[in-house]
């Protein structure tokens, strides 16, 4: 907790620093409901963002880096902070052992920051609070979840420091459903846009496991260089864990170099190449893996409309430990994301293929995962929105005993409404299902069991203030 100790210290004297004056008060554009991250709101006539009518820029993200591609971001007049609140409620059906619903309460600030010069780009999304549950086998605690980028621009040059933490009572995977628990910031089209990483940067969970908290987080510096105005180099350096606060569950680190290439075919085409070395550790067990992988990429880009990435190549494994007879593993690595805008609703889905550390229950894995959210105004005020994920999780043959091809197959599915109360303030209400089966013991709250089914509803408020002008 050292690490948000002194961020919201240097937020706070940040703030506090401003000359009089100079942190204004700004009238926002309506915050709707039809906001996912990464996603604008399209004209595509005209290629602004047809809910607050301001120009959207295109995405810089390079299609060889470690983020997702966007529909861009808003063109901004001013830097801008905006803060917070937020009110979420849960009503958690009994799993496995537990014979009683359970009432967990989620009191949670959010802000959010953009701020942009000739030469660089901030962008800060984070929410955090307490929780306060009924549940006699969790207990009370916190929640936290981070994404920050600062962007620098030299030249030819580009160079991008990213990171992505979270603190949650339970996996990552679904947490929240469709609600604002689900990202940071306070979403909409004030909340920054800072573009996702992709799943192989991500040391997050895709499994229902363990008892109790757990954090990850990772950090990335990822550096472009332009060789002219259709090609350019890069290369990404990442480091991250995943900790759990109790139980049996395996604690990992990875660390990830990748170098590629990028071409731009025609002006909203791109095609690539890219080399990614990525080292697992699993503290307390003595095995690590190291992985090669080689991936042919093409992306495509129109501004305010669509984002398509879309990667595969050969994956090849070495192992410190011979897991059975087996030193290495050749197989292969791929994926992609789409994220399509219509003129009043969005879509984003995602697959990936290829290695993982193993989500806590596996001394790594082989993961397929699938991912999409779709959301669409049903009149003035209701919007609806729906989340699906499916993730299968198959051990290395013989990296646990009894688990040989075992299959973790793990699924998520949420929807619900949002009612605008005003421009800033809007209620929301969905329910989300989690299934996960597996022939060995799945211990999350409410005790071990094969196999876990949880129903949730999840009831809250969302409010933030008008943008605060930073210059």
């Amino acid at each position: 907790m050292r690490y948000f100790k002194h961020f919201l210290v240097g937020l706070m004297t940040s703030s506090m620093a401003l000359p009089s004056g100079q942190a204004q008060e700004v009238s926002p554009p309506p915050k709707t409901a039809t906001a996912m991250p990464g996603i604008i709101g399209p004209d595509s006539s005209n290629g602004q963002d047809a809910r607050s009518g301001l120009d959207v820029a295109p995405d810089q993200t390079p299609l060889t880096g470690a983020q997702d591609f966007t529909l861009g971001r808003p063109d901004l007049r001013h830097s801008y902070w905006v803060p917070g609140l937020s009110f979420q409620n849960s009503i958690q059906s009994p799993v496995n052992s537990a014979s009683d619903w359970v009432s967990t309460s989620y009191f949670v600030g959010t802000i959010s920051v953009n701020a942009t010069s000739s030469h660089s780009e901030l962008g800060l999304n984070y929410s955090g609070g307490g929780a306060v549950t009924t549940s006699g086998s969790v207990g009370n605690g916190s929640y936290h979840n981070l994404a920050g980028s600062q962007t620098f621009n030299w030249g030819r040059w580009r160079v991008a420091f990213l990171d992505q933490f979270s603190y949650l009572p339970e996996s990552a995977f679904g947490f929240g459903g469709v609600s604002s628990l689900s990202g940071a910031g306070i979403g909409g089209t004030l909340g920054s846009t800072v573009s996702g990483l992709q799943t192989n940067y991500s040391p997050a969970q895709s499994l229902f496991s363990g008892t109790g908290s757990r954090y990850d987080n990772a950090s990335v510096v990822q550096t472009q260089y332009a060789i002219n105005p259709r090609a350019s180099l890069n290369a990404t350096a990442s480091y991250g864990f995943l900790r759990f606060a109790q139980g049996n569950s395996i604690d990992t680190n990875d660390a990830i170099f990748s170098a590629g290439y990028d071409y731009q075919v025609t002006k909203n085409d791109l095609i690539g190449v890219v080399y990614r070395f990525t080292n697992y550790r699993f503290l307390g067990d003595p095995q690590a893996i190291d992985e090669h992988v080689v991936n042919l990429a093409y992306g495509r880009k129109l501004t305010g409309r669509l984002a398509i990435q879309l990667f595969a190549g050969p994956d090849i494994s070495t192992f410190r430990h011979a897991i059975g007879t087996q030193t290495d593993r050749v197989s292969y690595s791929a994926g992609g994301t789409v994220t399509y805008a219509f003129s009043r609703s969005a879509v984003f889905a995602s697959y990936n293929h290829g290695l993982s550390g193993g989500s806590g229950l596996l001394v790594g894995s082989v993961r397929d995962d699938v991912a999409a959210r779709f959301s669409a105004p049903l009149t003035r005020r209701w919007t609806a929105n729906t989340g699906i994920g499916y993730a299968l999780n198959t051990a290395i043959s013989g990296s646990v005993p009894g688990t040989n091809s075992q299959g973790l197959h793990s699924l998520y599915t949420s929807g619900g409404l949002d009612y605008a109360l005003s421009h800033t303030a809007r209620f929301t209400i969905n329910y989300t299902l989690s299934y996960q089966d597996a022939t060995q013991p799945i211990c999350p709250a409410g005790g071990c069991g094969s196999s876990y089914t949880e129903h949730r509803i999840w009831v809250g408020i969302d409010w933030h203030a008008r943008p605060f002008v930073l210059r």
